[in-house]
């Protein structure tokens, strides 16, 4: 399809950049299990994930309506190996959504500020499917994908980067793609802090319409070390 802008198609990937975003899933982790890290000399890895031991985050969520004459499914997975996936579909009224969230819980576990340079690599397929008779605009699909760093114990914000965002109406589209993206920020002493991939799939459709979107994450790694330097934007490579 060549008609993506005229059809209401929204495109973004590998924007670059930190900024304020809404929040995704509520994320509940006891101190313990927190994985400790302490300054070390710059450019030793503190922790490796999936390598070093399982992804302490992995949630997930789906709802459903039909509405009085529609269908409407979701479903999603969280796993501690760092694949995930999000899926919704309705039609005739219907609406669904459903979101996952995989990532690390970190904790400064010292009296210092430790600055840390923070690789996520990701592999990832999403696709957008609506179609509509009539009132083609209230049928919509839409995906996004959000790689989040924070504070839990201060709310401290040390990155937010969208890894890609797809909505519109009456499209078809899918890809695949991988993305490794780096950034560098400093943690509060003794913080507890989260490196979460979040993901979403949402839809809703009209009395004459249908649609179908899901995003899936094939494989995650993450990466922390130490690394005197100034916090710093993320940098994104293809």
């Amino acid at each position: 399809m060549n008609r993506y802008l005229a059809m209401g198609l929204i495109l973004a990937v590998s924007v670059a950049g930190c900024g304020q975003g809404g929040a995704g899933l509520p994320v509940i982790v006891g101190p313990e299990g927190y994985q400790p890290i302490r300054p070390q000399s710059a450019g030793k890895v503190l922790i490796e994930l999936p390598d070093d031991g399982r992804f302490a985050i992995h949630d997930k969520r789906s709802s459903q309506n039909p509405g009085p004459n529609g269908t409407a499914a979701s479903s999603a997975d969280a796993r501690a190996d760092g694949t995930a996936s999000c899926k919704a579909s309705a039609s005739q009224g219907g609406t669904a959504s459903s979101a996952f969230i995989v990532g690390a819980a970190l904790h400064n576990d010292s009296d210092q500020p430790l600055q840390v340079s923070v690789t996520c690599e990701v592999e990832y397929e999403y696709a957008v499917q609506t179609t509509a008779l009539s009132g083609g605009r209230e049928t919509t699909g839409q995906v996004s994908f959000v790689l989040e760093a924070r504070e839990q114990t201060t709310g401290k914000l040390l990155c937010q980067h969208p890894v890609a965002t797809l909505s519109g109406y009456e499209n078809d589209f899918s890809r695949t793609d991988q993305q490794r993206m780096q950034f560098v920020a400093e943690v509060s002493p003794n913080a507890r802090w989260q490196v979460v991939l979040q993901g979403s799939a949402d839809v809703k459709t009209s009395q004459t319409g249908q649609a179908d979107v899901w995003l899936q994450v094939d494989r995650c790694r993450m990466i922390v070390k130490p690394l005197a330097a100034p916090a710093s934007q993320p940098r994104v490579e293809r």
